[in-house]
Parts: C-alpha cells; structure tokens; sequence
C-alpha cells in the first residue's frame, strides 16, 4: 500500500514554513526566499496567501511527492500523517480539511 501522503500534500500546500537560517544546507538554499527577519528564511512558494511549496510536485489530492524530502527543514519533520503511529495530528487533519479531503482513518494504514 502506498503512504497515505503520497496522495496527499494538503500539507504543503496550506502554511508558510519558515526555519532559522542555521538551519539552511546546500541542498536548501535553492529552495528559500528571504523572511521579514534576518534570523529567518522560508520555503519558496509558501510565503504568499496562497501558499504551495515550490518542492511539492504533483496535485494535491492526487499524486504527489515532495522534491526535497531528504532535506526537507524540521517544520517539515514536525507534521506527522494522521493515524501513522496511532495517533491524530491536527496540522494533517486541518491541512487535508482546508483541500476538500478526508481526515485520515486508521483503515488508510492497512
């Protein structure tokens, strides 16, 4: 069975990610834009109101993958899918909410 997210990425789609810049790696830097603050840039494509991580390839809601996953920054470390080690996380569950698609079940994992 292929991993719930990969037919997902609302969660890519519906926040800005913002890191520290101690954060930034080489694989990385292509990936960023400045922030308002100096300390701080944020993933391309997720700082307008209409955010989409410029690393997310496919459709949400369909097919999809995320471009940088090996180097993707701790923001992105910190939304877990939902039910994946039995348990709910609320960022999957609002992200998947805000695109029209259903909140994870246990049955997706089986």
């Amino acid at each position: 069975m292929a991993h719930p997210c990969l037919s997902c990425g609302a969660c890519c789609a519906t926040w800005a990610v913002q890191l520290e810049r101690s954060e930034l790696t080489r694989a990385l830097r292509p990936h960023v834009v400045p922030a308002a603050s100096s300390r701080y840039v944020i993933l391309a494509g997720t700082e307008g109101d209409h955010p989409r991580c410029a690393a997310l390839q496919g459709e949400v809601g369909q097919r999809c993958r995320c471009g940088i996953y090996d180097h993707r920054p701790s923001p992105c470390h910190e939304v877990q899918a939902s039910l994946q080690r039995g348990r709910q996380d609320s960022c999957c569950d609002e992200a998947r909410v805000r695109h029209g698609l259903a909140k994870l079940r246990f049955d997706d994992w089986r």
